[in-house]
């Protein structure tokens, strides 16, 4: 009898922590090629949050060496196959890159590619999001795609509840996460992650959570009201 394939997302608070610096260890690529499980995978890159900056494709392609695995890219901005089932066929892994949320959600649904993610997510290829990456796959998120105002933004709603992404970063983040709990609009769980937090994502679970940093951690209100419990990062991740 056949067994149904897990479902996998890891979600980066940053992309920075994942495009580790030359010479660094590249701990969070280690941490997502665990979760494959698989020899010599196929990455398949989204950089459409930041208009496919050819830096940050170059950057994901020399991670390759430090992988092992097998890079391609999918530009919305250069298409050769508009067909929605080509987007993330063949690929074992989709890191979805940061950038604009706004930007990066009107661009997969200009293209019909939300029903492709949830496709592929369902037959199990791996996804990663990163910043924006990640927030697009919530309830809801906070963004600060328009840079002098964050505001709270629906995403796709794949996982339950809202994640706010660089907590740890500006003030001004974690009191528009405060006033956004606040309202009607607010889906729990909150997820509150600091730059270097990865989170695990088993099946819709949260199974394990990692970090790059060791003061960095992850913020989770259960309800409106609640004092908020921490996510067991475990030790500071060193692959």
């Amino acid at each position: 009898m056949p067994v149904d394939p897990k479902k996998k997302f890891i979600a980066l608070s940053d992309s920075a922590s994942f495009f580790a610096a030359s010479g660094q260890p590249a701990r969070l690529l280690q941490f997502v090629l665990e979760v494959a499980e698989l020899a010599n995978p196929v990455m398949r890159y989204v950089g459409a949050a930041k208009g496919d900056r050819p830096e940050k494709i170059k950057a994901f392609c020399e991670l390759a060496d430090r992988g092992p695995f097998r890079p391609e890219i999918l530009s919305f901005f250069e298409l050769e196959d508009g067909n929605p089932a080509s987007f993330f066929g063949g690929a074992d892994i989709v890191f979805i890159d940061g950038g604009s949320t706004r930007n990066l959600l009107a661009i997969l649904r200009e293209w019909g590619a939300i029903s492709a993610l949830w496709e592929a997510y369902e037959r199990g290829v791996l996804f990663v999001g990163a910043s924006a990456g990640a927030s697009m796959m919530f309830d809801w998120c906070l963004t600060d795609s328009i840079r002098t105002n964050i505001m709270p933004w629906q995403g796709i709603g794949l996982f339950p509840g809202t994640i706010c992404v660089h907590h740890d970063a500006r003030q001004e983040r974690r009191e528009a996460l405060s006033r956004f709990m606040e309202t009607d609009d607010i889906r729990f769980p909150v997820y509150a992650l600091d730059d270097g937090v990865g989170l695990y994502f088993e099946n819709g679970i949260l199974t394990r959570g990692v970090r790059v940093a060791d003061d960095a951690q992850c913020a989770l209100f259960e309800e409106r009201g609640a004092l908020p419990s921490y996510v067991d990062l475990g030790a500071t991740h060193h692959a």
